[in-house]
């Protein structure tokens, strides 16, 4: 879900590439490989990004995301 009227959400002129790991529910472990990601924009909380990776939108991720 996007939530465009959060307080604080800043927009990249140009999406980043990034790489991402997905983590599992309230730890650090990581539960994936790395993906290629573009990173759209970032808030407190939580970020905007496109992958070639099917990533079901109805559940929440934790992820890792490295530039």
């Amino acid at each position: 879900m996007y939530k465009r009227n959060e307080a604080f959400r800043f927009d990249f002129p140009e999406p980043i590439d990034c790489f991402f790991t997905i983590l599992t529910p309230n730890s650090e472990t990581k539960e994936s490989n790395k993906g290629k990601i573009k990173l759209h924009n970032l808030s407190p909380k939580g970020c905007r990004f496109s992958s070639h990776l099917h990533l079901p939108p109805d559940k929440k991720w934790y992820i890792t995301i490295e530039a």
